[in-house]
């Protein structure tokens, strides 16, 4: 355990929320020292959302990158590390919304730790912004799986052959990075879209229906019946 990990347990500083109604939306202590193993001084780093990892990161000496909303949380954490002379010259903080802040920044990443606004798109777009300057062989590390809007991120990676699930902890999801990838320039080659056409957004009832249409209509096509299965099926 390093010393900022020992002072953090110790005493569990409230970095979020506002004076008057102090939080405390700490990272899980496995990923703490998750973090502490992977991040060193030759290791440029980033996250959404700030607090005890942010301290984990000033005093590894990595190259990190904090962007948060919130100037509060800057100045908490300097601060934080300063009573206890926790080196931070190595952090640079982005104020403001990740989805604004994020395509203003470049360089390639080693590590990504995506744990910021949780709500829906946020974890994607988070992603988006991120995954394309994440070296190859790097880390990704999607928290609060637990969430459906941050789990819809976790699902979408589980199913792409360049991201590999590395392990959990707790409920977050690491990935790592095993070739860059045109994730989002055609839609039939992500394979989150293998199951097309996809129609269980159909009553029940409908759904077998529109399986059976479709299987037929794809027949048609393989054998060059189309006109009589049309016939059939009434379809003009």
């Amino acid at each position: 355990m390093t010393k900022a990990i020992e002072i953090l347990r110790a005493e569990m500083p409230n970095f979020h929320g506002s004076d008057d109604e102090p939080k405390n939306w700490k990272s899980q202590w496995e990923i703490l020292d998750f973090l502490q193993q992977r991040l060193k001084p030759d290791v440029r780093s980033l996250e959404t959302g700030c607090g005890y990892s942010t301290v984990v990161a000033a005093e590894s000496g990595a190259d990190h990158v904090t962007v948060t909303p919130s100037a509060d949380e800057q100045v908490r954490v300097r601060s934080f590390c300063n009573k206890y002379d926790i080196d931070h010259a190595n952090v640079t903080f982005a104020i403001g919304p990740s989805c604004e802040m994020l395509p203003k920044l470049d360089g390639e990443l080693h590590l990504v730790y995506i744990d910021g606004a949780h709500g829906f798109p946020h974890p994607c777009v988070d992603w988006m912004y991120t995954e394309a300057r994440l070296a190859i062989g790097g880390t990704m590390l999607v928290d609060d799986i637990r969430i459906p809007s941050c789990r819809m991120l976790h699902e979408f990676l589980m199913e792409e052959p360049n991201w590999t699930l590395d392990r959990f902890i707790g409920d977050t999801s690491i990935f790592t990075k095993l070739a860059h990838g045109n994730n989002s320039a055609d839609w039939m080659h992500q394979g989150i879209n293998r199951t097309y056409p996809d129609f269980r957004y159909l009553p029940k009832a409908q759904q077998w229906k529109r399986d059976a249409r479709h299987a037929a209509e794809w027949v048609a096509r393989a054998t060059g019946l189309t006109k009589p299965i049309k016939r059939v099926l009434g379809i003009k």
